[in-house]
């Protein structure tokens, strides 16, 4: 059993709360890797990195948050913009209105901003940008994947074409959002402007028959729906035109518009108690699992009980913002003058103690750091 557990988390942890959180994770990863192929597929460190990133992330346990915020754990997960270069024009992303110099990341800065997270357990690798524009994109999933990290990815599929979906594949993505907004191509012409109905839906279907080819169950294939004036009677169609699609797919996640920022207002929606339901409903019937991003929730949680900061999202440039859902603002000046810091030019470790270390005592103290003045997850 010690093996087993070395094999999991590297041993015993000296921090006394650290250990017996990570002992809980432990043992229902050991349970879930036992009773399930799909995960053996991976491995058990795998798999343990997962249930922990699980466990802490978006967390409304009491006890987790209150270690959280009484031990404030260096982070073991991060979002990584590699790219701001975007060969598409769509309707609802703050990249086809602003003004921000185009940049790639470069394969070293990727590595240097990878070295300030020396247990990295999980990883997401999409940003404001179309990721495959930077060569070094797959280089540097591939370089995350030799350590064991799972990553998380959306992508609106121009670019997966199917060399692209087999080296994906070979190397061990661990979970892909299609991000389409639409069930039909004349809604999806009005709504990402760049890309060809046809040719996205011929690479989804290649990547799910390749990894059917090669027996595997990861990675996963999620699918991604923003909700808008334009689009919200097609959240029914969309179920059924995924269904009819014949790929395997793990969930469809419907969220609205984070900010609906002065170019798209006019496009933004709510969801009501009532569309959601006859989702469902259509869901049950196809047998397709779907969710709600937290952002369609009525009932939002204090924002004293964030624990969405242990997952920074760093910029292109190393600025480090507190989490993804500061994103698709328009307002990247804003989002820079109340960055906790940048991993670039000052280290993790620094941004994280400084940095962080006031917006957590503002937090925990019931105060809303200006960061968080917009913040669409939490209540303030």
């Amino acid at each position: 059993m010690k093996f087993i557990d070395y094999a999991m988390r590297g041993g015993e942890h000296p921090d006394i709360e650290r250990e017996k959180l990570e002992r809980q994770i432990a043992n229902v990863t050991l349970n879930l890797f036992m009773d399930d192929p799909k995960y053996q597929e991976k491995g058990i460190k795998w798999l343990f990195n997962l249930m922990f990133f699980q466990s802490i992330y978006c967390t409304r346990d009491k006890s987790i948050l209150n270690y959280l915020y009484k031990k404030r754990p260096y982070p073991e997960f991060f979002e990584l913009e590699v790219t701001t270069l975007c060969d598409m024009r769509c309707r609802l992303c703050e990249h086809t209105h602003w003004n921000v110099p185009p940049k790639n990341m470069s394969f070293e800065d990727f590595k240097k901003i990878v070295s300030n997270f020396p247990n990295l357990k999980w990883a997401g690798m999409t940003g404001i940008g179309q990721s495959m524009l930077n060569k070094d994109y797959l280089k540097m999933m591939k370089y995350l994947k030799d350590k064991n990290v799972y990553i998380e990815n959306f992508d609106n599929f121009k670019h997966i074409t199917p060399e692209v979906s087999k080296q994906m594949i070979d190397m061990g993505l661990d979970k892909l959002y299609v991000s389409l907004d639409a069930a039909t191509e004349e809604t999806f012409n009005l709504m990402q402007k760049g890309a060809k109905w046809d040719e996205v839906i011929s690479n989804i279907k290649f990547f799910d028959a390749y990894k059917k080819e090669k027996h595997l169950h990861w990675p996963e294939l999620w699918f991604h729906f923003i909700v808008t004036k334009d689009n919200i009677d097609e959240m029914e169609d969309y179920l059924q035109m995924i269904f009819d699609l014949e790929v395997d797919v793990e969930c469809v996640q419907f969220t609205k518009l984070l900010h609906a920022f002065k170019e798209i207002e006019d496009t933004h929606v709510e969801i009501s108690l009532e569309k959601k339901k006859k989702v469902f409903e259509k869901a049950r019937e196809l047998g397709i699992r779907v969710g709600f991003n937290m952002n369609t929730s009525d009932g939002k949680d204090p924002i004293k009980n964030c624990a969405v900061w242990t997952q920074p999202f760093i910029f292109v440039d190393g600025t480090v913002v507190a989490c993804c859902s500061q994103n698709e603002q328009n307002d990247r000046p804003f989002q820079i003058e109340t960055s906790p810091g940048n991993i670039l030019k000052d280290g993790m470790r620094k941004v994280w103690k400084k940095g962080y270390g006031k917006m957590l005592d503002e937090l925990n103290s019931g105060k809303v750091p200006k960061n968080c003045e917009r913040c669409v997850l939490y209540k303030k």
